[in-house]
């Protein structure tokens, strides 16, 4: 027989071979696809290891398995829900992990990827890096085009897991990783300017560099509102300025701090490294002498896992790790999950949730997942009708870049719920949109690197019909901290809000939370109207409880009933009223005779406040009770001649005016405020007012078969910059039931009303 007749042979077997699998796959329809790093992509996939005569077993590759399922689609369709199940072990993506339309299951027979029980599998989009040789002093090379990396871009590194510094000027404080390690704009800067950058030269010498063109400035601008990267194009070095290739988004005042980095010449401490592009040559200085034994690795896919067009898609159970932009992206997708993954290590976000210009995403779930030490921010969604919940995330925002925030939501009707979120640079939440609402969550030690803190925060660019309709409930938000540092050494207040409804948003229910030991206080209305707050506690350590802020239009009817403040100063501000400016303020004040003037903005008080009751308020340690509202322009205060007056007649004259009828001077009687337990005694004169329990136990993480890991630590007394040393909490142990998150509430004084599930979409198939 001739070697064609033999190949055409071979080749009919393999075509028949491959028909009867196919068949036995539609018509048996294998619930379950097994792949492991010994599998083989020639084999059937559906056990879940390889057999005894090494002629069966696990797929090697997820992609083999997503086209298996493919296939069976195609042919008799799916006839009961499918699973892919991967064995332990990292497996070093080529190419994103994609599914489209064609890969959706359907409501009755979702399809399912998961990590296998009790091995931890990572999908990884980084290329390890070997063959290092010796360079100068500590610092090592290799030759990228040795291994086959020689057209890879990337701003990461990463040794042993944990994210190492491009080389940069001024180098990283160990001891103060957040705040130190910065230069500062020299003798105020450039007037207005957001391009030109003042250094001073007795702490910078850019004369040194070889290419500065292409290193980059790492600045926070105005006050630490926001983070830009913007690359150098020209250093005047004679007149000491560094033009930046774009913008900042503010200016580049005497209070912005900077550092720059790529740039070779600054290669001199402990992790730094730099890649010169024009070699493809990369250089490291190791943290430990064990660089041969340690593991080097760079990213080199911008995404892990895409789902594009995707519906009925489950993921579950990968720690996905290594990118140079979102770990996770959907755009669109529609009744998709993404839980109990750990996602580390990205250039942006761990999970983007958009559909923007492709259609919309509806009905997600990002349940259940550890993610931290992002490039920008942890979960982001753009979408309407889904769930995030019982997620764990810290040290988002680590490269930064306009800040960002552990949890960003825009839509409708989106759900939040039982997350926590802690050590994050800036926000621990934003929103737009409406009807979303914020349930049992725990933001903690926010904002350490910017000037804006806020647990939560929205904004409507002056537009209210873009945002509102939003319930905030039965949440805990504590300790806003805020960089204050104006230059060295030179520290100033700075905001620091739990909750803050920026430029007119209105229509929120505030009701049940907990904010205290927030910088500024625990909510400020910047101009908004309709917003309800009630039944929450505030204070601990803060100047002022409630601020109502407004820089120009009408604010109207925002009611305050049922909270209790609480503070430890004796000159409080239960609610304090911003002027636009000094002058406005003194202007009106002057206007009005010597009789008292309440000012929101170019408000009346009668305007922006609608209704004020039944409040408890407490001062720790001391006896008087301030103005109740209390105006501010720029850095003037003005309260108006009763200023000085006795604090009955100022808490009389307030009541006169039509507030506070019921309100009381007193203890609220916590069970034990001191560690954070704010139950009411039984003999609380803040319940005789109307005030409701809130249910302190259900706030942050429940277990649940979704959770990523469990028990979780309380971080909330971990080391951090502001608090020195502080010792480690053990796990909390488990509760005793999983709790999910409640949904539906009705508005109004008496209370909100909890009656309804959201499901988390469990992994069984019930």
């Amino acid at each position: 027989m001739s070697y064609t007749s033999q190949l055409m042979i071979r080749v009919i077997v393999m075509v028949l071979l491959a028909g009867s699998m196919t068949y036995s796959v539609a018509q048996g329809a294998p619930a379950t696809f097994y792949v492991a790093t010994n599998g083989n992509d020639a084999w059937s996939g559906t056990l879940p290891a390889p057999n005894a005569a090494g002629t069966d077993g696990p797929f090697a590759t997820l992609t083999r398995a997503r086209d298996t399922i493919r296939q069976l689609k195609a042919g008799e369709g799916l006839r009961q829900p499918l699973k892919v199940l991967v064995r332990g072990g990292t497996y070093y993506l080529s190419e994103p992990l994609t599914f489209g339309s064609e890969d959706s299951g359907t409501a009755s027979f979702p399809i399912t990827y998961m990590g296998y029980a009790g091995e931890k599998v990572v999908l990884s989009g980084g290329r390890s890096v070997t063959g290092w040789k010796p360079y100068r002093g500590q610092i090592w090379q290799c030759d990228l085009n040795a291994l086959g990396l020689g057209e890879l871009s990337f701003k990461q590194l990463f040794y042993n897991d944990q994210r190492q510094p491009l080389a940069r000027f001024p180098n990283v404080d160990p001891q103060r990783p957040r705040t130190g390690g910065y230069l500062y704009v020299y003798e105020g800067g450039v007037k207005d300017s957001k391009r030109l950058l003042k250094y001073d030269p007795a702490e910078l010498d850019p004369n040194q560099w070889a290419k500065p063109t292409l290193a980059e400035v790492d600045v926070m601008p105005y006050h630490n509102w926001n983070n830009n990267i913007i690359a150098i194009t020209e250093i005047d070095l004679n007149d000491h300025i560094i033009t930046l290739a774009a913008d900042a988004l503010y200016q580049l005042t005497h209070d912005t701090r900077f550092y720059v980095q790529n740039v070779f010449e600054e290669l001199d401490a402990s992790g730094e490294w730099y890649l010169d592009s024009e070699t493809a040559t990369l250089y490291f200085w190791p943290p430990d002498d064990n660089l041969a034994q340690g593991q080097v690795v760079v990213p080199a896919l911008d995404t892990i896992i895409r789902m594009d067009q995707a519906s009925y898609l489950r993921i579950g159970g990968f720690a996905i790790q290594v990118c140079r932009s979102d770990a996770v992206r959907m755009g669109p997708a529609q009744h998709c999950a993404i839980a109990k993954c750990t996602i580390t290590n990205t250039g942006h976000i761990g999970v983007a949730v958009t559909g923007a210009g492709k259609g919309s995403c509806s009905d997600v779930r990002v349940v259940g997942n550890d993610i931290a030490y992002t490039g920008a921010g942890g979960i982001l969604h753009h979408g309407r009708d889904s769930l995030i919940s019982n997620n764990h995330l810290h040290d988002t925002g680590v490269i930064r870049n306009n800040f960002n925030r552990a949890i960003e939501v825009n839509g409708r009707a989106n759900v939040v719920s039982h997350n926590l979120i802690h050590d994050v640079p800036a926000f621990g939440m934003t929103f737009g949109g409406h009807e979303h609402v914020f349930e049992y969550n725990d933001v903690h030690h926010f904002s350490l690197e910017s000037g804006l803190p806020g647990a939560i925060y929205a904004y409507a660019l002056h537009r209210p019909e873009i945002v509102g309709n939003i319930i905030m409930r039965f949440n805990k938000f504590t300790d806003a901290v805020g960089y204050g540092m104006r230059s060295p050494g030179d520290w100033g207040p700075n905001p620091g809000w739990g909750i803050w409804l920026d430029d007119d948003i209105g229509n929120v229910h505030m009701y049940g939370n907990i904010l205290v030991r927030n910088k500024k206080g625990g909510i400020v209305i910047h101009g908004g109207s309709d917003n309800l707050t009630e039944n929450n506690i505030m204070g601990a350590g803060i100047p002022s409880t409630i601020n109502h802020i407004k820089p120009g239009e009408e604010p109207c009817n925002n009611r305050i009933f049922r909270n209790i403040l609480y503070y430890p100063n004796a000159d409080p501000q239960l609610l304090a009223q911003y002027g636009w400016t000094v002058k406005g303020i003194t202007e009106a004040a002057a206007s009005a005779a010597g009789t008292p003037v309440f000012l929101c903005g170019w408000s009346s008080v009668k305007a922006a406040v609608g209704a004020s009751d039944y409040n408890l308020l407490f001062p720790i340690s001391g006896d008087l009770v301030d103005t109740l509202f209390y105006f501010r322009g720029g850095a003037k205060a003005f309260r108006g001649p009763w200023a000085d007056a006795p604090v009955e007649d100022r808490f009389a004259w307030w009541r006169e005016q039509g507030y506070e009828a019921h309100s009381i001077i007193g203890d609220p009687l916590f069970v034990d405020a001191a560690h954070d337990d704010y139950t009411l005694r039984p003999e609380s004169p803040a319940l005789k007012l109307g005030f409701k329990p809130i249910p302190q136990e259900r706030i942050g993480l429940y277990p649940s078969p979704n959770r990523a890991s469990w028990p979780v630590p309380d971080y909330r007394h971990m080391w951090r910059e502001e608090t020195a040393h502080i010792v480690p909490v053990e796990p909390a142990p488990p509760k005793a039931e999983a709790l999910r998150p409640k949904l539906k509430a009705t508005r109004g004084t008496a209370g909100i009303v909890v009656d309804g599930d959201v499901a988390e979409w469990p992994w069984d198939d019930a």
